[in-house]
């Protein structure tokens, strides 16, 4: 800092703020995220709109109408013995970072183990599963946006108690996500 101390810093920092009219000081805004379009969005850990399906919590943080079609951004809380099985995407591309716990990720036709810190990209066409036999916190981001409609769609079957499995493959259809078998 030039030989200043941060005290002498923060004190000119705050007279020019007082000295300036144009200045103003920042303010922290604590409401829900607003986004426009080519501007930047901060949402924060308990603003995220949690959906439930296939025994996962999926918590969207970033959808399409934020991102303007450019990605869906979310953070994947599954309990042991949770993951989907091996299956693909037509038209996203999906890539995912291992925030917590230790995750098997079918990828390439092989079985990889996953720890925190590691990162897995699939694109549209690759078959991917993941399974995982302890709790674990996956941050996942899906391109073009989108997916997420799956996820709403897939939680209010969820919540039937007696689901009709000819609706979630008329959902895996629309969204043109395909099962595949191993």
């Amino acid at each position: 800092m030039d030989g200043l101390s941060e005290k002498k810093v923060l004190a000119r920092c705050r007279l020019s703020f007082q000295t300036n009219p144009s200045m103003s000081l920042p303010s922290v805004e604590t409401n829900s995220p607003i986004s426009l379009l080519d501007s930047s969005l901060l949402i924060r850990a308990n603003e995220g709109r949690t959906l439930h399906a296939f025994g996962h919590a999926v918590v969207i943080l970033l959808d399409g109408k934020q991102t303007g079609g450019k990605f869906t951004a979310f953070l994947n809380i599954t309990p042991p013995g949770g993951g989907p099985g091996p299956h693909y995407h037509e038209h996203e591309d999906e890539w995912f970072y291992i925030v917590e716990g230790r995750v098997s990720f079918f990828l390439n036709d092989t079985w990889t183990d996953m720890f925190p810190g590691d990162c897995v990209y699939s694109p549209r066409g690759s078959v991917h599963a993941f399974k995982n036999n302890q709790p674990i916190r996956v941050f996942i981001n899906i391109a073009p946006s989108g997916f997420e409609r799956f996820f709403a769609e897939a939680a209010e079957w969820w919540a039937n108690p007696e689901r009709d499995m000819s609706r979630i493959a008329a959902i895996e259809e629309k969204y043109r996500t395909f099962s595949v078998k191993q």
